[in-house]
């Protein structure tokens, strides 16, 4: 086997806990020889981090094991409807600043060179230098073909059939385009396991399906658009030309005022504003409804994120009270959730989806 393949190997033990060389020598069956080699070079090239040593319970005391969280970087940026906003993260997917300014997308070169232009102030805001940035994940509302490079739909922008070259072009390392929802399901891996399903309830609605550790993308890319699967038949018209989907019912601005946010509206229902209480109560009734069918297709936790997930833990007995008229088949309403990353989940998402993607890159110099 090939010394890159020993390194591969050996980062993929490494999550957030500390391992011995005798661990790695009996996970990955190879000798102890091989894997004091292989440790001694990754130490060397400061990947790997000596971190204290094991209790002894007899002769020489194991020396602990544990990634360098500092030896690269990864940037992740969410292009929002009226925002951008973008997070630094170190070698262990750990977030280390954030930043956000306020923008329209526009599929135009001027508007590429100002995303650039702040992504590198950011950077040097940051004390970390391009040359330390191992790879760019991007999350963006609407189809990605990241493998093919083009964005295939997104209704959000009216735009269909965009090509990545742009994103692509902007940086010296790595660039990787994530739909948003499934950026702001990743993050919620660590939090609720290896199998839910993400409602993303941001400016636009959509979902993620995480099985066994892995976005689930369909044969097309669309699964997890369940925001527009329609909940009432000839309802409000949807941005994407139809009527009645959930996406016209459940966005997030329905609880939004004119400064398009969340806050400001929670602080009118906590005052009592009558007309803001019978907002809620009303976007409460079809979140009801659309959770206890999600449900029904993919009978695991179901997740809520985005800015409703931001809100929703005040309000998780109530919404589940309602459920309770559509669930027949559970005897509580146990498996609903708000996200555990309440701040930049999406930015946060891209960002540990093209680590996982491209973490062993950092290896390229390494004979």
């Amino acid at each position: 086997m090939k010394k890159q393949q020993y390194y591969k190997q050996v980062l993929n033990l490494f999550q957030n806990d500390s391992i011995t060389r005798q661990d790695i020598a009996k996970s990955l069956h190879i000798s102890m020889p091989t894997t004091l080699q292989i440790v001694s070079e990754l130490l060397e090239a400061g990947i790997l981090m000596e971190s204290g040593s094991l209790e002894s319970t007899g002769g020489r005391k194991a020396k602990c094991l544990t990634l360098n969280v500092d030896a690269a970087y990864t940037v992740g940026i969410n292009v929002g409807l009226h925002h951008v906003s973008m997070v630094l993260l170190n070698y262990g997917g750990e977030i280390v600043r954030d930043f956000r300014f306020q923008t329209e997308f526009r599929d135009q070169g001027s508007w590429y060179e100002e995303l650039k232009t702040k992504t590198y102030n950011f950077l040097a805001s940051c004390n970390v230098s391009m040359e330390q940035v191992l790879c760019v994940g991007i999350s963006f509302p609407g189809i990605i073909d990241d493998e093919g490079g083009w964005i295939l739909h997104s209704h959000v922008f009216n735009i269909h059939n965009v090509s990545l070259d742009l994103f692509r072009k902007m940086f010296p390392v790595p660039v990787a385009v994530f739909n948003d929802a499934n950026s702001g399901g990743y993050t919620e891996l660590q939090s609720y396991g290896e199998d839910y399903t993400y409602l993303s309830l941001n400016e636009s609605v959509g979902g993620a399906i995480i099985c066994d550790g892995k976005l689930y993308r369909g044969d097309t890319f669309h699964a997890g658009e369940i925001g527009h699967m329609i909940l009432v038949p000839d309802g409000d018209p949807c941005y994407c030309g139809k009527k009645g989907c959930a996406d016209a019912f459940l966005s997030a601005t329905k609880l939004m005022d004119e400064d398009h946010e969340i806050q400001s509206f929670m602080k009118r229902v906590e005052a009592g504003d009558e007309e803001a209480c019978h907002r809620l109560e009303t976007y409460l009734d079809w979140l009801a409804i659309f959770a206890t069918n999600i449900r029904m297709v993919f009978n695991n936790k179901l997740i809520i994120g985005g800015e409703i997930g931001k809100i929703i833990d005040r309000f998780l007995p109530e919404l589940c009270k309602k459920m309770e008229k559509y669930d027949l088949f559970s005897r509580s309403i146990d498996y609903i959730y708000p996200c555990k990353t309440k701040k930049n989940m999406m930015a946060t998402g891209a960002g540990r989806l093209a680590l996982n993607k491209y973490r062993d890159h950092i290896l390229e110099d390494m004979e």
